[in-house]
Formats: C-alpha cells, sequence, structure tokens
C-alpha cells in the first residue's frame, strides 16, 4: 500500500489541420493526483477474480472485437489490456457502464477523488446515451512516440506533455491527442475507468473522457489508431502514455515522413 497519492494522468488533444498539412492546434491539459490511498483490505477493490468475472458478461463477439491488440508482439499485456478495456467502453457503452462502471468506487489502494460521484453520473449519463464507436487499433508507429516518452520521460520525472530533454516525437509533430497516466496498478482496467471517470480539481472539463470517447469531435476528429507503453517512472514508479491518430491525422504525418 502506497503511503502517499501516487497516480495522476494529464492530457492534451489537439483539434484540426490545417489545408497546407501543418497542424492548428488548440490544446487542453490537464491533471488530476488521486487522493490518499485507503487503509482496508475491503476498499481495495476487485480483484483479478473479479475482473475476468465481469468480462465474461460480454459477449465472445464483443470481446474478440474490442481485442485489437492482441497479436501485436511488441506490447506487454498490461498494454494490450489498454485497448481492451477503452474499446470495450467504445463498442459497447451501455453494458461497460452496467459491467464496470456501476459498482466501481475508486481504484485498488486509493479513495475517491475530487467530485468523483458527479463525474461518475454524468459519465453514466453520457455512455448510456451515446452510439457505439469503432474500436481502436494499434500503430506500431505511435507506439514508437509513446514508448520513447514513457522511457526517457519515466527516466527524467517528467510530468505532463513536454518532450524537454528528450529527442522524442511530441504532440507538435502530429500526434493528434495524449493522456499520461502515472502510478502502478495490477489492471489497466483500473486506470482506464479513473480517466473516464476524470475526477480531481483540475479536470472539470473531463478531457480525459473526450479524448478516449470522442466526445463533441467533428466527423474528421474521431480517434482511430492508438499507441500504449507503460513504462517505469522516476517518480511515480509506472507512467502510461497513450497517443492517439485520427485517420486524417496519421495520413498527414506518413506524408510528411514520407518528404524527409
Amino acid at each position: 500500500m502506497l503511503s502517499l497519492s501516487a497516480l495522476l494522468a494529464t492530457c492534451l488533444i489537439a483539434f484540426g489541420a490545417s489545408a497546407g498539412g501543418g497542424y492548428d492546434l488548440a490544446p487542453l491539459i490537464s491533471g488530476h493526483p488521486l487522493p490518499s490511498p485507503s487503509v482496508t483490505v475491503k476498499e481495495r477493490g476487485w480483484t483479478q477474480e473479479d475482473i475476468r468475472a465481469k468480462e465474461a458478461l460480454f459477449s465472445d463477439s464483443v470481446r474478440e472485437q474490442a481485442n485489437t491488440a492482441a497479436h501485436e508482439d511488441y506490447l506487454n499485456p498490461q498494454e494490450k489490456e489498454f485497448f481492451y478495456f477503452i474499446n470495450l467502453a467504445r463498442i459497447a457503452p451501455q453494458q461497460f457502464v452496467q459491467v464496470f462502471l456501476t459498482d466501481y468506487h475508486h481504484a485498488p489502494g486509493y479513495v475517491a477523488g475530487y467530485a468523483f460521484k458527479e463525474r461518475k453520473k454524468t459519465l453514466a449519463q453520457y455512455m448510456n446515451t451515446m452510439e457505439p464507436l469503432q474500436p481502436l487499433v494499434p500503430d506500431e508507429t505511435l507506439f514508437g512516440f509513446a514508448e520513447c516518452f514513457a522511457t526517457k520521460g519515466g527516466k527524467l520525472g517528467a510530468i505532463g506533455h513536454d518532450r524537454e530533454g528528450t529527442d522524442c516525437t511530441g504532440m507538435w509533430d502530429g500526434i493528434f491527442a495524449e493522456c499520461v497516466d502515472y502510478g502502478v496498478q495490477e489492471s489497466a482496467l483500473f486506470c482506464v475507468l479513473e480517466l473516464l471517470i476524470d475526477a480531481g480539481r483540475e479536470n472539470e472539463d473531463t478531457t480525459h473522457r473526450r479524448i478516449l470517447l470522442d466526445v463533441g469531435h467533428g466527423t474528421d476528429q474521431i480517434g482511430r489508431y492508438m499507441g500504449v507503453a507503460v513504462r517505469n517512472h522516476k517518480r511515480y514508479k509506472k507512467n502510461t502514455v497513450i497517443d492517439i491518430w485520427t485517420e486524417m491525422t496519421r495520413q498527414l504525418y506518413l506524408q510528411e515522413a514520407a518528404k524527409q
């Protein structure tokens, strides 16, 4: 059990691309440390067995559709889990609320964050009325971006999205959106739930939720590709970098890369 709050997340989203091929970036950045850890075994949340039992409530076809990273050998098991659980929320939002969100109270080892109940309620309301989204699929180039920052930023103890001190490709080089999560969890599910709920004083705009569920995005701003890397972090033990492309931003990046 950690003695200090050791999970936080930040996100940045860049909307749109100019006709000339450069990016018209309007970033929104937020971060939220989770509050102090809970102290009783009862409050530690679901076990891995609990999670597996809940997963079984989804049909085989839904689980297969969500598991887009299953055969990507460059990803570790937890990185593959991020695809799986984010995609379950995207392709079966109402069932995700029923199975995972309704009786979720906090990440294991932590008490609920600021405005947790209110944000959880608005998330449930939104997901219960949203249309299913296409699943996010792996992209190895995006993984390279995420791995670089998770590794080098982790060694520096970096927080946020600033690549200073690294040679990593960043938001200003064409990544459409990014979330960064800090701390150790046994399952990616807990990180995904916290990002979707978006509790915390600095997260009133719920940007993590907007990124992962394409909230308020135009048809040319729907996430399609994702790269995820979980690596060691100097301060928080682990950090997870999630980078996302739309179809448009991927094509623009590839066009620019081809000119190099």
